[in-house]
């Protein structure tokens, strides 16, 4: 189960998403789930003021490729956020805008398995000089999301 979270805060949009587990998971969901979440972390360690957006999208998914789920891979890392939920600049492949402190992103690359299910967290993510700051603070360890 993916539960996705948006609201305004002083005017500018943030977002979540978090999937949720319903009872023991397999071993399958587990693993999926795991590289989602290792993907999402390496997207938003890529979000680092003077990289590209398509460094940080590049890094993500190449995570995935590697790990041989490409094909449930349907989308970019993510995306600006501001005014609107979703606003350039892209945070995907092909995208050469510059990071610079103060810019919000989201970070969310996802696994969608046919038959199994969507693997999907999302953060909101600041860029800083010191690095990206996730704003989002929602649990995200496996044994935090199961739901018994």
């Amino acid at each position: 189960m993916i539960l996705s979270l948006g609201c305004r805060v002083g005017g500018r949009a943030a977002e979540s998403e978090r999937t949720f587990i319903l009872g023991e998971p397999t071993k399958e969901q587990e693993w999926f789930y795991t590289t989602a979440q290792q993907a999402q972390e390496i997207g938003t360690a890529g979000l680092v003021a003077g990289a590209t957006c398509a460094s940080a999208d590049d890094r993500a998914l190449d995570f995935i490729r590697d790990a041989g789920m490409g094909p449930y891979c349907l989308h970019r890392v993510g995306h600006g956020m501001g005014v609107m939920f979703h606003e350039p600049p892209w945070v995907e492949g092909g995208d050469d805008t510059i990071l610079v402190p103060g810019m919000v992103c989201s970070s969310e690359p996802a696994l969608y398995v046919p038959g199994l299910g969507g693997f999907r967290l999302a953060d909101t993510v600041l860029v800083t000089q010191d690095g990206p700051e996730s704003l989002t603070q929602f649990p995200r360890k496996l044994d935090e999301i199961i739901i018994v």
